[in-house]
Order: C-alpha cells, then structure tokens, then sequence
C-alpha cells in the first residue's frame, strides 16, 4: 500500500501524454477491459484510501485504459455491477470467479487476509422461489456437517440479508490452477493459500481441471482420489443427505486435499425433487440416493482412469502401453463397472462397500480374481441347493409325485367347475334380465371348459335354445350421420332411410346395396314414405321443401314441395294421388303426386303442425299442431269438417283407427279418442307419463298402443283396449323416453325403440318381454316390423341401420338324453335357463333327477324321463304333474 502511495501521487512525468518510464515492456500485459472492470471493482468495493481515484496517476491509469466493452471480460457473466457487489460483514469481494444457475462465487479476503470463496444468492434471479429456497435448505442441512470430514469443502459462515433479498456462504477456497506446485509425497497439504494471494487471475483448482490438463490420471492416483471421494460421500449419506451432482468440476483441490464442493444440490436422502444434475453423471433411475451418488462417482473414476468423456463408458483407454498398466486399469474396472451398473440391485450396495474394495486394491488384493471367486461361491452355493433339492425329491419323489398329481387333479376340476359356473351364473343374470346376445358369449365360455366332458350336450343344447330364442342380424347399412327415420317398402323388399347428412337411400334387401340415393336437399332429412305400390318415394327435410322421387332411380319426378319452415312428416294419400306435408311454419299442404302443384288451400294452424296423415280410405286428414288443438279436413275440398279437437297442451301426433271410424291424439296432456263421425270424445283422457311421442292403433283396432316419456327421466309404452279405454297391460317400461312403437302385423307383438340404447319385444296381449331386449351404443329412434312380421327394422342415433330375424313363436319338442357315464344328469328346471317359461316356485315340484327331456309343441307341458325308467308329464305353468308315473321296465 506504502509503494501504491509513491507511485500515484508521484503523477504523471512532465509534458504530460503518459509515464514512459512505466510503460509495460510486453504489449500483451498492457490494461484490458476486464481488468479496468476488475481494478474499478476493487477500487470502488474495497476500503482503499481516497489517493487511489484521485491522484494523477489514477487519472493517467484510468485514461490509458481501452473502452470498456462486455465483450472484453467475456460478455455479462463476468460483468460487475458494483450496485450489485454485496457487502458482507469482514469481508472483501475482490472478483467475481464464477457463476452458475444457482448463484455467483466471489474471491473474497476477511479481515485477517485470508482469501475465502463467497457464493451470494439473489432471490430477484429466479421466476420461481424453489430454487431460491432449495438452495437455502441445501446449505441448512449441510453446513454443520461439513466440518465433520476433510473430504467435504468446509462452510465457514452463513448469513443473509432479508432486506436485499439474498444470502451467502463462506468457504474454503481452492487452490489457484494457475499456481499449484508440484506434488512431494507426503506434503499434499503444502500448498499456501499465500500463493493464490499474489494470483493476478485467479483459477479454481479443480478435478476437471487437472483432467483438463493431464488427460487420463495414474490408475493408483485414481484409487486414492476416489477413496477419498467415497469416504466424504460415505460421511454424507450417512446424515442422511446426498450429493446429487457428482462430477469433476465439483471436486475441488484446498491445499492440495480433494474435496466435494456445490453443495447447493444436497438435499435429503430419498427427498423428491426435480431432476438436477448433469446429464451423463446422471443414474438411469435418477438422482436423489445414496447409490445414484455411487453411479456419478464411477462416472468420475471412469473420465479419470480413461481420459475419456463419461458418455463413452465403458469404452478401455486406448492408449495403455505397458502389460502393467493394462493390468492396473483391469483391477480397478472392476470397480467403475460396479459403481456404474445400470441396475441398482447390482450396484454397490452403500458407500461403505465401495471404501472396502477401493481399500481391497490399494492394498494390492486382486479384484478381479474376487469377483471370479464370488461367482464360484455363488454357483457352488446354488449347485448345493440344487443338489439338496434333488436328493429331497429322490428321497420322497414317487410317494410326493402321486400324492401332488391326484391333488392337482382334483384342484384343477374343481377350478374347471367354478369356472363353469361363474359363466353360467352370469349368462343366465343376463338371460333372466332379457340380454340373450350377451348371454351367448358367457354359454360359450361355459362349454369351451366342458368340451370332451358328459356335459357339454347340455352346454350345446342350452345355446341352441338360446340361439334360437334370440334374434338374428341379417344385414346392415350405413349413413354418415344419425339416421331419423327408417320404413319398408309394401312389399317388404326394400327400404327407405332419411339421415341428417342430407340424404335418403332407398335399399335393396336382397343385393343388400342402395338401390337410389337422394341428395337435392342439402340439410337434415327428417322423414320419407313410400307410395302404396311402392314406385315413388316423397322424403321430408330442414331444407323447406318435401321432394318426390323415382324409388328405382332416384330422378326427381316433380318440383320441390316447398314451405316456408322445416317440412317434419310427408304421407302419400292410400290412393297415391296426393301426398299431405306438414311444417314448422303453421301449415300442412296437399299436393298433387304426379304434378307437385297444391291440391288445396294451406291447411292453417296457429303455430307449427307438429304432424299431418291421411284416413285409410283417404278422403280425410288429420293435422296436429303446436296450438293445441288437432283438426280433421276434407282431403277434396281443404275444409274443416268440424271444430277443433282440443287439448290442454301441444298435440304431437295422432293417428286414424284402420276402419277411420276413431282418431287418437297424443300431446303433452296424454291421449285422447274422438268419434270421427262427431268429434266428441269417445272417453275420458289416457294418462300417460310424459309426452305422448307416438301412437298406433292394430290392425283390428282392438288395440290402441302409446309411447310417451320424457328425455331425463324414465319412459313407458301402454297398450289400451281401443273399445273402453282401459289398459290392456302393464306399461311396458323403458329407463328413457319411448320415441317409437308399433304392432306386428298380427297384433300379437309390440316392438317399443327408446333412448335408453335399447329395442324391446312384448306380448300385446300380456305386456310379457318376449324375446331379448337388442342393445345399441346410442338412444333407438325407430322400430318397425316387416310387412310379413319376420323381420325387425331398428334405426336411430348411431349412423347405421339393422335388420334383424325375429326368433320363431314356438320351440319344437327335443330330447337331450344324459351319458350312460353321467352321475348328475340335469334338472328339468334349469330348462328355465334356455326357455325362460318355467316361472315362479313350481320349478321346485319338478323331478330333480332326468336322463330325458321334452316339451310340447305348444310350450305348456314338459314330458321327464329318469333314470329308473320312469316317464311324467307336467305342466309347466304349475308345476303340477298332469299323468300318473309312467314305468318302463327298461332304460329309457
């Protein structure tokens, strides 16, 4: 400081433009841009006496210094802000030496002299506060343990500074690269600090850097290194805290001692975290163990011994010239390759382990014949067992064998029968709830594991009855969006689809192809009818028009039918003149077939005409609307033939009894009967739950059925008799509304389609489910049975139709004798099971015992055989026997 004091207030020689006589003699060592920033950090950081900036040969230093430039000092991270240079109590910041993403590392000097590294964490350098508070937390957790081993870098002092927003550490600081001495055996402890004080650019001595500059080290120079490292590790695990990041640059050298430094990583033993560490040095299951920290210390013994970079592993050094040194790196791969086994169960298991081989081969013990000695053991050890085993099971091996395989067999038959009975429980849950299709799959499964056995005719028998009970998917077609409506032909050969992707197909049932398709709407088509020959075709859609179409071509035969609102229902008359369209713009027309001119007059409402249709012998119409109120009209003339029908909310629908002597309507308020004669109620209002969505009358008209329902709640189809109102069955109940149902053409069935995703068959007369529900993936719109009654049409929300063949109406007599070898012929009462005719308690006076069985033709009497020889015949409603024991004298 005395000599700084000479020399500046000495100021510049006269005649000023510089000090010659101090000119530096080596241009290269002449003032850059970083050590002006360096210098003015000192000057205006330090405590230095005011002469240092004011005298003239601090102006003279100052002037003769290049422009300051970030590029000069190696761009912002070695920047000094000395607005930023904190200030920390007994110490000095002379430079900034490093900085990484968790902080800056400053050269410091306390008040002694001694230099310190003083890492400072700034709060404002992070979006987030994790790794501000990770950071703090690592330090906590390590700063009372690092004094407990000379392995681990020593933290001196910890303080922080609310305020401002950071905190700092005091450390050790390692050796200056620049100036490390050689190495004496026995003195790796001589190196000064003193030295790294008169360091004019100060590099940390570091394991990356002695790689840097010596390439691959000794293999003994890299045992004691990594004995040293294992043990500082072996300290920190052993409080419960890991590393993390064990690599070369944060292995640093304090008076020539290795030691583990950035800390700032350590956390706690099996803690979650993020991922941290470098990529590399990384363990395959991630860092934050003891045996990932094991993993990187290989990684580092494998850089060291190789000189290779550590993604090369397990790659030998190629440059190995003695047989000795081969010989050395061989033992002590022995050593990497554990420590850096991708399975952990393989790695060491604890840094302990790892210390007593490392010992092992400083000690001139041979790990490879060790680990060729651990393998004999092993495979001797297993040979013992093995040896032992095999005597056991020779000892006892005939009377062990019989005794396993006899309970083995018993096992697996009594498995093979849960299993049987699982299948057929569940087949027959889905049976008895009317599920028939899916049944199928569960009987199938039950005789997969009866195949070979007595039973498997009784398995095959209860599918053929099934089989035959359920429906059949003859044939499919498809659309690309849902499909609104679906009809027959008269004929039943063909059928009409309209779908909201702005078309309707007519399709040929026995190519199983369209036979025309229709696209002039361009929007939704919402409904379509045949005319009574079945030549045209009139389709109904959210364009504003009804369109007339050749069924066979598809050629428009007339213009369009056009309203001014969506067209919702097209009808031809019975007589195929005329056709009645009805809209959501107030009106209902009639049009003549073959022109597409108005026949008549708009036949007005006073809100949109929810439905129109003609009578069957066509000389009246009905129309539905909005207003609540349904209206009869003459088809020649247009007129109302008398007032109103009133309702006391929306009329939805509504339909001609077939001799049109009565009309139904359905609307929100239920159903009513009118006399067409008088337009006077026939009798009081059927109630129904919800809206009434459909109505139909049988053939005979004996039978009036409803669909009703509303869209969240549960829906229903009643069957009434169409003579006094009454209802004819119980309702036949959905878990949604009911869109649609019709009679079959007999009257004896009814078809029901529902939002529930399902299509249900009942007796007319009974309201009993017949046949199998058929399940969809989505809500069921349409369901129609074919002109002939065999055949089933469903349609609705999902883009395809399907045509199914109805079950036949009755099961013919047939036998299913048991196997002589048989011990447990079936009961007559699971013939329950595949019929589902046996109902009630009177199943439980049936004969439980039966080498055969028949039913008769009609389905009420069931004829046993036993295994005495023994034949009855029972009524299957009752359960009652019918004959008197019929005996044989031999088996039947």
């Amino acid at each position: 400081m005395a000599m700084a004091r000479r020399v500046f207030a000495a100021g510049p020689p006269p005649g000023g433009g510089g000090i010659p006589a101090v000119q530096p003699t080596n241009p290269a060592r002449a003032p850059d841009p970083c050590a002006r920033r360096v210098s003015r950090a000192i000057l205006l950081g330090g405590r230095e006496p005011d002469f240092l900036l004011t005298s003239p040969v601090a102006s003279w230093y100052w002037s003769a210094m290049p422009a300051e430039s970030s590029a000069g000092c190696g761009g912002d991270p070695a920047r000094v802000e000395p607005a930023r240079v904190p200030v920390i109590p007994d110490h000095r910041l002379l430079q900034l030496i490093g900085r990484g993403a968790y902080g800056e590392v400053w050269l410091g000097e306390n008040t002694f002299g001694t230099r310190r590294a003083i890492k400072v964490i700034h709060r404002d350098r992070f979006d987030d506060p994790r790794p501000y508070e990770r950071e703090l937390e690592g330090i906590r957790r390590f700063e009372p343990v690092s004094r407990g081993h000379e392995g681990l870098v020593d933290v001196l002092q910890v303080g922080h500074n609310t305020g401002e927003g950071w905190f700092y550490y005091v450390m050790e600081l390692a050796d200056d690269a620049n100036t490390v001495l050689p190495k004496v055996p026995g003195h790796e402890n001589s190196q000064s600090s003193l030295v790294i004080r008169h360091s004019e650019s100060y590099v940390p001595h570091t394991l990356g850097e002695e790689l840097r500059r010596q390439g691959r080290l000794p293999v003994s120079e890299c045992a004691r290194l990594g004995l040293r490292l294992v043990e500082a590790l072996a300290h920190l695990h052993d409080h419960g805290l890991v590393h993390r990041d064990v690599k070369p640059s944060n292995v640093v050298f304090v008076g020539g001692v290795p030691k583990l430094a950035d800390i700032g990583l350590v956390t706690r033993l099996g803690e979650p975290s993020s991922l941290v560490g470098t990529e590399g040095y990384i363990a395959p299951e991630g860092p934050g163990t003891a045996q990932a920290d094991l993993y990187s210390l290989g990684k580092v013994l494998y850089e060291l011994a190789t000189g290779k970079d550590r993604r090369g592993f397990p790659d030998p050094p190629t440059d190995l010239g003695r047989q000795s040194e081969y010989a050395e790196f061989a033992e002590f791969n022995q050593i990497i390759v554990k420590a850096c086994e991708p399975d952990p169960q393989r790695r060491y298991p604890s840094a302990a382990e790892m210390r007593r081989e490392l010992l092992l081969l400083l000690a001139g013990k041979s790990l490879r014949h060790l680990r060729a000695l651990e393998r004999r053991l092993a495979r001797f050890r297993l040979g013992a067992v093995v040896a032992g085993l095999v005597l056991a099971v020779l000892t006892g091996g005939w009377w062990f064998q019989r005794r396993q395989t006899h309970q083995v067999r018993i096992l697996a038959e009594e498995s093979r029968q849960r299993l049987v009975r699982l299948n057929m429980v569940q087949g027959l849950q889905l049976l008895e709830s009317g599920d028939h299709l899916n049944a199928l799959v569960w009987f199938a499964h039950a005789l997969q594991s009866a195949r070979g056995r007595s039973e498997e005719m009784i398995h095959r028998s209860r599918i053929g009855l099934t089989r035959r009970l359920s429906p059949t998917l003859v044939q499919a077609g498809f659309h690309g969006q849902p499909i609104n409506h679906a009809t027959f032909s008269p004929a039943g050969d063909r059928l009409l689809t309209t779908s909201d992707d702005g078309t309707a197909c007519v399709w040929d049932l026995a190519r199983g192809a369209v036979l025309a398709r229709f696209t002039d709407h361009g929007a939704p088509v919402q409904h379509g009818s045949f005319s009574p020959r079945g030549g045209k075709v009139v389709t109904a859609g959210d364009d504003r028009a009804a369109r007339v179409w050749d069924a066979a071509t598809g050629r428009a035969l007339c213009p369009p039918l056009v309203h001014t609102g969506t067209v919702l229902f097209a009808w031809f008359n019975p007589n195929g003149r005329q056709i009645v369209t009805a809209s959501a713009d107030g009106t209902a027309k009639v049009w003549d077939a073959n022109t597409g001119l108005p026949a008549v007059p708009p036949l007005r409402h006073e809100a949109p005409v929810n439905f129109a249709a003609f009578s069957p012998d066509g000389t009246l119409m009905v129309t539905a609307g909005a207003d609540r109120t349904a209206r009869l009209w003459e088809t020649a003339t247009g007129r109302l033939t008398r007032p109103p029908l009133k309702h006391a909310a929306e009329v939805t629908v509504a339909a001609f009894r077939p001799d049109g002597q009565r009309l139904v309507t359905g609307g929100r308020d239920g159903a009513q009967v009118w006399s067409v004669e008088t337009g006077e109620e026939v009798f009081p209002p059927l109630k129904t739950e919800g809206k009434v969505r459909w109505v139909a009358f049988s053939r005979d008209g004996r039978l009036l059925l409803t669909a009703s329902g509303e869209h969240s709640t549960s829906g229903e189809a009643r069957v009434w008799n169409a003579q006094t109102g009454q209802p004819r069955t119980p309702p036949l109940r959905h878990a949604s509304h009911v869109s649609h149902a019709a009679f079959s053409p007999d009257g004896r069935w009814v078809v029901t389609a529902s939002s529930d995703q399902t299509c249900r068959l009942w007796n007319a007369e009974t309201g009993a489910p017949l046949a199998p529900f058929l399940r969809h993936e989505l809500p069921v719109w349409f369901a129609e049975f074919s002109p002939d009654g065999r055949h089933l049409l469903v349609a609705g929300r999902e883009p395809v139709w399907r045509l199914w063949r109805l079950p036949p109406e009755t099961i013919n007599p047939t036998y299913y004798p048991a196997p002589a070898s048989q011990q447990r012929a079936f009961s007559a009462a699971a013939w329950r099971a595949a019929t589902n005719w046996m109902r009630g308690p009177h199943a439980a006076s049936l004969p439980r015992t039966n080498s055969a069985v028949a039913i008769s033709p009609e389905g009420r009497r069931l004829l046993t055989v036993n295994g005495a020889g023994i034949a009855r015949v029972w009524d299957i409603e009752t359960g009652q026997p019918l004959s008197a024991p019929m005996r044989h004298r031999r088996e039947v």
